[in-house]
């Protein structure tokens, strides 16, 4: 009896260790993830102009395949902007972009 207790307790410590090991190789692989998606990405400075959206300067710096809100949410949180209508003619915005594609978003973006 006494020998199948002590079984079962071994059996419970060895299934947490494995679940604890199963989490710290998921959460690394998340954080890598992470890490390769920003090491190709740079920043421009984008002159807002009367009419212009946040919605806009994001859809065209974003990537193909990239959600534009998401965009919106990484230009908001850089240039600390509570709500995108807080945005006025003459302010200058720091926007993320792929390095291979920051002189296409500069053009397409007011020809800077």
């Amino acid at each position: 009896m006494k020998r199948t207790m002590a079984m079962k307790r071994r059996s419970n410590y060895t299934w947490i260790i494995r679940l604890i090991a199963a989490l710290a190789v998921v959460i690394a692989a998340c954080t890598q993830m992470g890490m390769v998606y920003h090491t190709d990405e740079t920043y421009i400075s984008v002159k807002i102009h009367s009419g212009d959206t946040v919605w806009q300067i994001a859809s065209a710096a974003a990537s193909p395949g990239t959600d534009v809100r998401d965009v919106v949410d990484e230009i908001m949180d850089i240039n600390h902007i509570r709500h995108s209508d807080d945005i006025y003619p003459g302010q200058v915005l720091q926007v993320p972009v792929e390095s291979s594609r920051a002189d296409t978003v500069k053009e397409v973006l007011h020809g800077q």
